[in-house]
């Protein structure tokens, strides 16, 4: 059975109806499932490091599970690691440095889970892993931070359980990517809007476009200036024309905002960088001009269209060839 299967499984068998409603404080209702009505139902004390230490104390065995628990439920039966040597137990202890208090509450159930035995094999705790930042236990109402989690992924990794780091690495490797696109989005922004950006960014990246075309238009008084700007800043994003960050779409939002015949007579009065043509290209196939200006494309002269279909032709991007294929080269 999946691991979706068996959490689906779960919640059917719990005695609440699979939903609740509640009423925020907003007045709004919303729907949580049994496991999240537990956790806000739950009395529970907060993650201390004493209250961890008394446990480990007893602990002589450890097995590790491949998936997450709820409880004192584990959602796998897949076994990957069991460890009993006094030297293992001594290491995993060192591990196992957490900082006292609420450390928020992962909305997965974790995993893998360490179920923590006792001398005589009996359970002691499960401690769900949480993407390598937290531990899970049910004694408590939130999860417990690691101070180092990659020293309990490392302990597994030397064990032989090798996801739970390659995972963590991966997720290192994304954030870090991440944040050199944030820095080359900003360094790649028109300075006219360095004034309006923070007040027109908002929750989850997106961005109030308003005060940044009024700040645009004070800073910069020539509009042919104005979209080979936004053309250069939007052909500097992350790189994919779709599943981008969100707070990319201002760009695109401020460039929609002028017309097509507008936007091909700047493109047409300069010898566009090679940013420019990736912000010309990337708006001109993308799927809100598509859907904005269905005849738009009719409106590109050929040669515009030929240097277009030149700039993205060669790309790996398979995405990004056909949606150019579809706008330049059909």
């Amino acid at each position: 059975m999946g691991m979706l299967k068996r959490i689906i499984s779960w919640v059917r068998g719990q005695r609440r109806s699979p939903f609740t409603v509640l009423r925020g404080p907003d007045g709004q209702k919303v729907l949580v499932d049994p496991a999240m009505l537990e956790y806000l139902e739950s009395s529970a004390p907060q993650p201390t490091q004493a209250a961890l230490d008394s446990v480990m104390d007893e602990v002589h065995a450890v097995r590790v599970f491949k998936d997450g628990c709820h409880g004192d439920t584990l959602l796998g039966s897949d076994v990957l690691l069991e460890a009993s040597e006094p030297t293992d137990i001594a290491a995993l202890r060192i591990t196992m440095r957490i900082i006292d208090g609420p450390g928020g509450h992962c909305m997965c159930f974790g995993g893998p889970t360490l179920e923590m035995l006792s001398a005589d094999r009996s359970r002691l705790a499960l401690l769900s892993i949480h993407h390598g930042l937290a531990i899970r236990w049910n004694r408590w109402k939130d999860d417990a931070r690691l101070i180092d989690g990659r020293l309990l992924l490392e302990w597994l990794a030397k064990r032989g359980v090798l996801e739970p780091l390659r995972d963590f690495e991966a997720e290192e490797a994304r954030q870090r990517q991440s944040q050199q696109d944030w820095e080359r989005w900003l360094a790649a922004m028109p300075s006219a809007l360095l004034p309006a950006w923070s007040g027109a960014l908002g929750q989850f990246g997106n961005v109030d476009v308003v005060p940044l075309l009024a700040a645009l238009e004070r800073g910069m008084p020539d509009e042919g200036a104005r979209i080979l700007a936004l053309l250069e800043w939007f052909g500097t994003g992350a790189g994919p024309w779709s599943g981008f960050p969100t707070y990319e779409q201002a760009a695109e939002e401020l460039l929609l905002g002028f017309s097509t015949a507008r936007i091909i007579k700047a493109v047409e009065s300069t010898q566009l960088s090679p940013a420019q043509l990736e912000g010309a290209a990337r708006l001109f196939a993308g799927w809100s001009f598509s859907k904005q200006r269905p005849q738009g494309l009719r409106e590109l002269p050929e040669t515009l269209r030929k240097a277009l279909w030149h700039h993205v032709k060669d790309t790996q991007d398979d995405d990004k060839r056909s949606r150019a294929t579809r706008a330049f080269a059909d």
